[in-house]
C-alpha cells in the first residue's frame, strides 16, 4: 500500500511539471527509519514517504516549489487472533457412561461370546458355559424378592440379590441337574434341567438392605489419569445422592489400587471405612503412573479387594472395577476362580470400562459382571473427556452422566427394583431399549 502511494504521488508531480506549474519539494514526512520499522501511533501511519525521495522526484522534472498536502492513511485492520478456550474445569457431572445387564440379555451375550471366540480363535479367553443358566427367585409374603437369602444347591452356595434373584450356572458351579436345594436349613429335591426358572415363596415379608459395603478397585497406571481425577470429583455427588435416597442405610467405603509388575506398587489397599471424607481424601492423594505395557494386574487388584473386611451380612456388597486393560495373558484364566470366590461371598461386581478398553478387557469385564449379578458399565465419548472410548458389542443402551448411572445402580441394589433414568437425563439411546432389555 505504501509503495502504491509513493508511485501515485510521483505521478502527480510529473503531471504538474508537464503543465509548467510551480512545484515545491517541501513535503512533510517522517524519517526513513520510522518507515522501515512499521511503527504507528493510534489508527494512522505517521510516515508515508521519506522527504529525500520526494525531493529527488521534483528535481528530476525541474519542478518549481509548491506544497502538497498528504492525508493520513488509515492502517489495515489488525488481525484478531481467536482466544483459545479455557480448559474445562474439573468437576462432577461431566463424564458420560452407559451400561448393559447381560443377565437380562443372555441370548445377545451368548451370540457375542460365540462370535468373538470363533473369529479370534483366542485360546487365552476362558469359556464359561451360560446356556444351562437357571434363574431362582425367592419371594416374601408380600410377593417381593427376599434380599441376601443364603441358598445351597449341591456343593454351590450363593446369595440372592435385593430382588430375590440368584442365577445358577450348573456347569460352571459344578452342580448336578438332579440335586437338593437348601434354604434356611430346609432342603428339598430339585431338577435343574426341568425348567429355566424357579420361584420359591417365603412366609415372611421382604426387608430392604440396611447396609452397603462399597469397594472401588481402580487401575492407577498412566493411561488412567483423566478417569482418576474425575472419579474423585464424582465421588461426592454419588454418595450424596445415595444418602439422600436411602438415609437409613449404613455405608462403608473401601479402596484398592493396582498397577503392574515393575511399578512402585502392584496393589495398594485401604480397608473399609464409614467415613466418606476419609475415603475422599484417600482418592485425592492417588495419581496415575507406570504401566509400561497394555495388560495390568487386574487379577491381583480384585483378589486383594475380596480379602477386605466385608461385613454387610444382611445388606449389599458391591465392587466397582475401574479399568482400561485386561490382566496379562497367562493370568486371564485365573480370573475364573476369582469370579467363583466373589459369587460365593455374594459380592456383585460392576466393571467400568475406561478409554482404551479392547476385546480382551471387554470380554473379561462382562463375564465378571454377568456371573456376579452386576452390570458392565463403560465411559462414552459424549463428554469429550479423555481419549476415545470404544463402545462394546451390545444391542442397546442409554447414555447418561456417569454419576447418575452409578447412583441408579446402587439405588437398584438397595431398593429391590431396577431404577431407570428419567427422560431428562438421557443423552442418547442406541437400539430398542426397554427397562434394560434389548428388543
Amino acid at each position: 500500500m505504501r509503495y502504491f502511494l509513493i508511485s501515485l504521488l510521483t505521478s502527480l508531480l510529473v503531471f504538474t511539471a508537464c503543465g509548467k506549474k510551480s512545484v515545491s519539494s517541501e513535503v512533510t514526512t517522517s524519517s526513513t527509519s520510522a518507515r522501515t520499522s512499521d511503527a504507528y501511533d493510534g489508527d494512522v501511519f505517521p510516515s508515508i514517504m521519506p522527504s529525500s525521495v520526494m525531493s529527488d522526484a521534483a528535481e528530476s522534472v525541474g519542478a518549481a516549489s509548491t506544497t502538497i498536502s498528504i492525508m493520513p492513511v488509515p492502517s489495515e485492520e489488525p488481525v484478531i487472533m481467536p482466544i483459545p478456550p479455557e480448559p474445562r474445569e474439573m468437576q462432577s457431572g461431566i463424564l458420560t457412561a452407559a451400561d448393559i445387564d447381560d443377565n437380562l440379555n443372555l441370548t445377545y451375550f451368548q451370540k457375542y461370546v460365540n462370535k468373538l471366540l470363533q473369529s479370534t480363535g483366542e485360546s487365552t479367553f476362558p469359556f464359561m458355559r451360560t446356556k444351562d443358566r437357571v434363574k431362582l427367585t425367592i419371594e416374601g409374603a408380600n410377593r417381593r424378592g427376599m434380599n441376601r437369602v443364603r441358598v445351597k444347591i449341591g456343593n454351590f452356595t450363593g446369595y440372592t440379590n435385593s430382588q430375590g434373584v440368584l442365577y445358577i450356572f450348573p456347569t460352571v458351579d459344578k452342580i448336578p441337574t438332579q440335586t437338593t436345594i437348601e434354604i434356611n436349613g430346609k432342603s428339598k429335591p430339585i431338577n435343574l434341567s426341568s425348567k429355566k426358572e424357579f420361584t420359591i415363596a417365603f412366609g415372611t415379608n421382604q426387608e430392604l438392605p440396611k447396609s452397603l459395603d462399597l469397594m472401588f478397585v481402580v487401575d492407577t497406571t498412566g493411561s488412567m489419569g483423566d478417569e482418576m481425577r474425575y472419579l474423585t470429583k464424582e465421588f461426592d455427588a454419588i454418595v450424596s445422592n445415595v444418602e439422600k435416597k436411602h438415609p437409613n442405610v449404613d455405608i462403608r467405603f473401601g479402596l484398592t489400587l493396582y498397577r503392574d509388575k515393575g511399578d512402585d506398587y502392584i496393589v495398594r489397599d485401604f480397608d473399609f471405612t464409614a467415613d466418606k471424607n476419609k475415603m475422599k481424601k484417600q482418592l485425592e492423594k492417588q495419581s496415575a503412573n507406570g504401566g509400561g505395557d497394555y495388560p495390568e494386574a487386574m487379577d491381583e487388584g480384585i483378589e486383594k479387594a475380596l480379602e477386605a473386611s466385608w461385613k454387610a451380612k444382611d445388606g449389599v456388597r458391591m465392587i466397582f472395577v475401574v479399568a482400561d486393560a485386561p490382566p496379562h495373558d497367562e493370568k486371564i484364566k485365573q480370573m475364573v476362580p476369582i469370579i467363583e470366590k466373589a459369587r460365593a461371598m455374594g459380592i456383585h461386581i460392576y466393571p467400568l470400562g475406561a478409554s482404551g478398553v479392547a476385546e480382551k478387557a471387554e470380554y473379561l469385564m462382562r463375564h465378571l459382571a454377568l456371573f456376579t449379578q452386576g452390570r458392565y458399565l463403560w465411559l462414552t465419548d459424549d463428554s469429550g473427556v479423555g481419549n476415545s472410548h470404544e463402545e462394546p458389542k451390545v444391542s442397546c443402551y442409554q447414555v447418561t452422566r456417569l454419576d447418575q448411572l452409578i447412583s441408579r445402580v446402587i439405588q437398584s441394589e438397595l431398593s429391590g427394583k431396577r431404577i431407570e433414568a428419567d427422560k431428562a437425563s438421557i443423552i442418547r439411546t442406541v437400539g430398542q431399549y426397554d427397562q434394560g432389555l434389548c428388543q
